[in-house]
């Protein structure tokens, strides 16, 4: 199966968002539920992001906001965000500057150590 480029990937989730009335005015409503459930200060940002993330993931970004993920999770919450909303992106991140970047796959990156020579 040949691999998909970003902007096809994006064109094809943007065709599976719901084009009904009715299932849009579920998705609005779910957003606004859930973001009554954050502090007023975080509000606006958090609605700004939200916005722009697929729905099967804003449940766990609200969650990392709300403090109910591990710290596992909530750093996957934050690579998707950071890696717009692109699960496969992850792993292929480059941002070796950021301070989650070894924690960002599912098994913590082990320090490299040089082989021991045997006298």
């Amino acid at each position: 199966m040949p691999e998909t480029s970003f902007g096809e990937r994006m064109a094809l989730a943007k065709k599976s968002l719901p084009t009904d009335e009715s299932s849009a005015k579920s998705t609005e409503r779910i957003l606004q539920d859930e973001l009554l459930t954050l502090e007023p200060s975080r509000r606006a940002q958090a609605e700004r992001i939200a916005r722009n993330a697929f729905t099967s993931y804003r449940s766990r970004y609200f969650r990392a906001l709300r403090g109910e993920l591990s710290p596992r999770g909530v750093i996957r919450a934050f690579c998707l965000h950071c890696m717009g909303w692109e699960r496969e992106e992850i792993t292929r991140c480059t941002a070796k500057g950021c301070p989650l970047w070894k924690y960002r796959n599912k098994k913590p990156a082990v320090a490299s150590q040089p082989p021991q020579v045997q006298s």
